[in-house]
């Protein structure tokens, strides 16, 4: 017993004498980090171009009628869920026709609506089976 006190003595001692020492290096970088300005509309600019419009190559477009689920796997919130029922609910014959799809939330209609242009039909080439693979099965 008298060892572990020793022991979390000399740890309060060594956490204050680190403390002294570091406090005051601590409060310079913090007042010199509150004497810079920082240029928030330069921010907002970076932010902006940052965010990607597209999830697809540009000049491409996603094919509704043979396009796999891996091909909505880079556009925010079609992957998986989305991208199933596009494709269990093909085939198509024009672009609109994929806002009928029975079951869409609103979040996932206005999804559709924004990346219309992202999307081409053309006559059916591949089987739902190639399309849509099972899942593995599960041990």
């Amino acid at each position: 017993m008298k060892h572990y006190r020793r022991v979390v003595i000399f740890g309060l001692i060594f956490l204050t004498c680190l403390g002294l020492i570091l406090l005051p290096r601590s409060r310079a970088i913090s007042a010199e980090i509150q004497s810079q300005s920082i240029d928030y509309s330069r921010v907002a600019e970076v932010q902006q171009v940052a965010e990607p419009t597209s999830c697809i190559p540009i000049g491409e477009k996603i094919d509704l009628n043979n396009a796999n689920a891996i091909s909505f796997k880079d556009c925010p919130g079609y992957y998986p869920t989305l991208a199933k029922k596009i494709i269990n609910n093909g085939p198509y014959e024009s672009v609109e026709q994929v806002l009928n799809i029975r079951g869409l939330n609103l979040k996932q209609k206005k999804l559709l609506e924004d990346k219309l242009d992202f999307f081409a039909v053309t006559e059916p080439k591949t089987d739902l089976a190639t399309r849509m693979p099972p899942r593995p099965m599960m041990r």
